[in-house]
């Protein structure tokens, strides 16, 4: 049914790409990590979201987590001799007594709500459903067992009991979460997505109806890649599972807004630097791209600008949309690696959102219009 199955991934792994991604993975892993204990939170670390308004104490140590288990995930499929690391981390993880990360769940009276599903939690689903569908059996009984009743109580049965927060939102977060939990729901609870269908294809819809119909992410760059991109995955998924191109990627605005990613490069790593834009790691991760290319073959040109070395791998985890390291592995030695270059030569104007786009051989150029103020700009000071 799914594409990314242990067998495919295995052979992959075992290509000449494939054993140069491990190999640099390995490389980098072994330097980070390689007999270091799996890095220990606390509450007090929890709680200073509101005592001094710092996210990085706790977040650091859970991104280390989660980092380990990306790159674990492609060492195991090279090595069974990781299998045991692999399931050290996806312990420490599943022990978390929450998934949501504090900036995302602090009340009006300072306290918590530690079973909303937030961006975080519901990419955890992800990863651990994925993870588990992967390897299956290589895993051991007791971690399938408790993958499983995890993913119930924390996602599952927590999402059909209650409406949730992003359901009302078209923003990245409409998009990220429902992608996430409806990808959790195909890998491990098959026969209850059709229960909550209706509900996710509407929290795509809300996500597709906060953009214009140009296509373009007023919120930046980053968080096309990071909102559209759980809205390709997802529907890739989606179509491995079902055999179905559901109507919604045949509309107009998908068609723009693929588009608009491909003129928002203005050469090498740049792109456009409005709302939360501007990084200079910014571009289209492989698993957007890849996601693309199954769906839409080669309609569309999505600028990725990444080989296999050092720089790749550090971002593997980190990437704006993280998401499937496996689609990765799968993604190299089907599509191969691109260095995808915009037009060199190319003027365009967004009308609706008031961008302007000038590319030549020597030079690009972009202004914005109109108002600072789009739903989730974290740039307050403009660009």
């Amino acid at each position: 049914m799914f594409e990314y199955t242990y067998e495919n991934l295995k052979r992959m792994a075992q290509t000449e790409q494939g054993k140069k991604l491990i190999a640099e993975v390995k490389s980098f892993y072994d330097e980070l990590y390689a007999g270091s204990p799996i890095p220990v939170t606390n509450y007090s670390y929890y709680k200073l979201i509101y005592k001094t308004g710092d996210r990085d104490c706790f977040q650091k140590i859970y991104y280390e987590r989660r980092a380990r288990l990306c790159y674990l995930q492609l060492l195991a499929l090279a090595d069974d001799a990781y299998i045991d690391e692999l399931e050290n981390v996806l312990n420490v993880i599943l022990e978390e007594y929450t998934w949501v990360l504090p900036a995302h769940n602090l009340q009006k009276d300072n306290s918590f709500d530690y079973t909303v599903i937030d961006l975080f939690s519901s990419e955890t689903g992800y990863y651990l459903a994925e993870t588990l569908y992967v390897f299956g059996d290589r895993l051991s009984l007791d971690i399938r067992n408790r993958i499983y009743a995890e993913l119930k109580k924390r996602i599952v049965d927590n999402f059909e009991s209650r409406s949730q927060l992003w359901e009302t939102l078209i923003n990245n977060w409409a998009a990220v979460c429902s992608g996430s939990v409806g990808i959790t729901y195909l890998y491990a609870f098959p026969e209850r997505f059709d229960s909550v269908k209706d509900r996710l294809f509407a929290c795509m819809e809300r996500y597709l109806s906060g953009l214009p119909e140009e296509g373009v992410s007023l919120e930046g760059v980053g968080y096309w890649v990071y909102g559209f991109g759980f809205f390709i995955q997802f529907f890739d998924i989606y179509n491995q599972a079902t055999g179905e191109f559901p109507e919604i990627l045949e509309r107009q605005k998908v068609v723009n807004s693929l588009q608009y990613i491909e003129n928002a490069c203005l050469g090498g790593k740049s792109y456009l630097p409005y709302a939360d834009g501007g990084s200079k790691e910014t571009y289209v991760h492989p698993p957007v791209s890849y996601a693309a290319k199954r769906l839409f073959g080669e309609k569309y040109t999505l600028p990725s600008y990444y080989s296999i070395d050092r720089e790749f791998v550090s971002f593997l985890p980190y990437n704006t949309g993280k998401s499937s390291v496996f689609r990765v592995l799968y993604g190299i030695e089907k599509f191969g690696l691109e260095d995808k270059k915009t037009d060199e030569k190319k003027t365009v104007y967004y009308k609706e959102s008031q961008i302007f786009i000038h590319k030549n051989e020597q030079y690009s150029f972009t202004a914005k219009c109109g108002t600072n103020a789009e739903m989730h700009n974290h740039n307050d000071v403009g660009s």
